[in-house]
């Protein structure tokens, strides 16, 4: 961070909370604003940013939220990114976007199947209901899922997943039925 003074910056903190809790936006923005000179770190300042408009129920706040992430990764901060994803999925449980990048943040962090197999199984299930998924993603994302289901030796998940897939999508069905023989 810049050299700023130490007090002109607390209170500077200060009142940046004080317009949020008030819900005063503008003036928190303004003062978002005046501390961001006082910071290197570029991503964090877009998190800020997203935080501030997400507390006055800013749609802008994805956007923000997603530029920084863009920022965390690009800095290598995968973590960060992952967190931010993870934020914005909570608030948007049905994004495919969000969903889909998280999942990639978590195959770049490899990290363990426990956690990334749920992710991809929903992902897919949220793609197969959207009705606008071109039908080669879909496919491509029903090969990773099945891999990393079968790297997991979840069996059972496996046998719920081809299951569900009978039931709601059969030509999908038959799809992951042929990839899994030839493998």
């Amino acid at each position: 961070m810049k050299q700023v003074p130490v007090d002109k910056y607390n209170i500077a903190w200060f009142r940046l909370a004080e317009y949020v809790s008030r819900g005063e936006k503008e003036r928190a923005l303004g003062m978002y604003r005046l501390l961001s000179h006082s910071f290197d770190d570029l991503a964090f300042s877009c998190q800020l940013e997203g935080d501030i408009l997400w507390a006055f129920n800013d749609s802008g706040a994805a956007d923000k939220y997603c530029q920084a992430a863009q920022l965390y990764q690009e800095d290598k901060r995968i973590l960060q990114a992952a967190a931010i994803y993870e934020h914005l999925i909570a608030v948007h449980p049905h994004s495919t976007l969000y969903l889909g990048c998280l999942v990639n943040l978590y195959t770049a962090l490899q990290v363990e199947h426990k956690v990334l197999v749920p992710l991809c199984e929903r992902l897919l299930f949220l793609l197969l209901a959207d009705k606008q998924a071109p039908a080669e993603r879909i496919m491509q994302h029903l090969h990773v899922t099945l891999d990393l289901l079968v790297e997991s030796d979840g069996s059972t998940a496996l046998q719920q997943c081809l299951a569900r897939l009978e039931q709601t999508h059969s030509l999908y069905y038959q799809e992951a039925c042929a990839y899994l023989n030839n493998k």
